[in-house]
């Protein structure tokens, strides 16, 4: 029985964990920047969280305007990035499907996906930065009060779940 209970438990604690991740993810977001589509290109991400994250700074109208410019340069930069990505991606799935494993290939399509990675990275790194420049003093601490606050949530949610987790191992 009370392995029955652990495993409803840790079901809904899942679920739980799920609609939450699914309801921030679609709260606020612009038309396809639903926190996926990325491809666990944390960069990426970081530019969505930021364009998210300045509609609660009330910026001036010029500010706007500069930052849309930036993140518009941005993604005129990325597109080419973000096709090659794709098409290695395709490339080692065929590596991978192929009958007869090539690694000098894989390593070859591997090493091209960490410099479009890393290319990727310092084009976000930088426009981060340049919309940060945009930003006034006040903003800017607003900002890091922002993310205290998400990280400090954080904690809090990893801190109920480690307890959850913890009661369900005793009780077993």
């Amino acid at each position: 029985m009370k392995k029955l209970t652990s495993v409803l438990i840790l079901a809904m604690v899942l679920a739980a964990s799920a609609s939450t991740f699914a309801r921030d993810h679609e709260r606020g977001h612009e038309r396809g920047d639903r926190g996926h589509g990325h491809n666990g290109i944390v960069a990426m991400e970081m530019v969505s969280h930021m364009k998210r994250t300045l509609k609660q700074l009330d910026l001036s109208t010029d500010q706007k305007i500069a930052i849309r410019e930036t993140f518009t340069a941005m993604k005129a930069e990325v597109k080419p990035l973000a096709e090659a990505m794709r098409d290695n991606r395709a490339a080692l799935h065929q590596l991978l499907m192929a009958e007869d494993y090539d690694e000098a290939a894989v390593v070859d399509v591997a090493e091209e996906q960490g410099a479009i990675t890393a290319e990727l990275i310092r084009l976000a790194s930088g426009t981060i930065h340049s919309v940060k420049g945009e930003l006034t003093e006040s903003q800017l601490i607003r900002l890091a009060e922002m993310r205290e606050e998400r990280r400090e949530r954080l904690e809090e949610h990893l801190g109920q779940l480690q307890k959850k987790l913890d009661r369900m191992e005793s009780s077993d």
